[in-house]
């Protein structure tokens, strides 16, 4: 075991960022022909940039990321993306209430 000192912020709080290539697949595995999208951990806003940028992008796209500095780098990653419909938020409530949306 790692001392403490060792381990880097990111694995400290449990981050892990997924390689664009791995997002592009899962993106358009995943969300092809959906109307609303949760992601629920955006961390640097990969899957982010990987859904708005299909050829059939979801009309609603939430993500929830807890750490500010995380949701800053989302929001950066979608300097070319038309954001009208994109929702970044830390508000964990909001998934709560809102789920039905998504099921």
């Amino acid at each position: 075991m790692k001392p403490l000192e060792s381990e880097s912020l990111e694995k400290l709080r449990g981050g892990f960022y997924t390689p664009k290539h791995i997002a592009e697949f899962l993106g358009k595995w995943a969300v092809a022909g959906a109307k609303n999208v949760l992601e629920p951990s955006a961390g640097d806003g990969v899957f982010l940039q990987v859904i708005s940028e299909l050829d059939q992008p979801p009309v609603n796209i939430t993500a929830i990321e807890l750490d500010p500095n995380e949701a800053e780098k989302a929001k950066i990653q979608l300097h070319n993306v038309e954001t009208s419909r994109i929702r970044i938020t830390r508000e964990t409530a909001w998934w709560i209430l809102h789920s039905k949306a998504y099921r």
